[in-house]
């Protein structure tokens, strides 16, 4: 299964990539929201986790754009924000779930395992 990460942090890609790595998952990464979208379209991974604050393209605008395209409108997308979730208002529903920073990653492992198990059984 391929997950693309996509974050403005080196530091956070190359350690969230090691952890899914470690789980068996092939990883992609990307350092802004438009990367993210071209590299999704480009990919086509089984799930996405998305840093909301990020420069050139936004986690939300990213995710609006993946949603309204056909091949990628289903892929699961994770979004990762110091914000509370509340405070993306209807933006929210972008997405299959959230992550509040910070968070470790014997957090966000589960989650991940989760959305796939689902995405496979739909």
């Amino acid at each position: 299964m391929r997950i693309l990460i996509v974050d403005d942090s080196p530091v956070f890609l190359l350690a969230a990539g090691d952890a899914m790595e470690e789980q068996g998952y092939e990883v992609e990464t990307a350092r802004n929201g438009a990367e993210g979208v071209e590299l999704a379209r480009k990919i086509k991974p089984d799930l996405i986790i998305m840093d909301i604050e990020m420069p050139i393209m936004m986690g939300t605008k990213a995710a609006m754009e993946l949603r309204s395209d056909p091949e990628l409108a289903s892929v699961p997308i994770i979004a990762m924000t110091s914000f509370s979730p509340d405070s993306l208002g209807e933006d929210i529903k972008l997405f299959n779930d959230c992550l509040t920073k910070p968070f470790g990653f014997s957090e966000i492992i589960p989650m991940v395992k989760t959305l796939l198990e689902k995405k496979k059984s739909s």
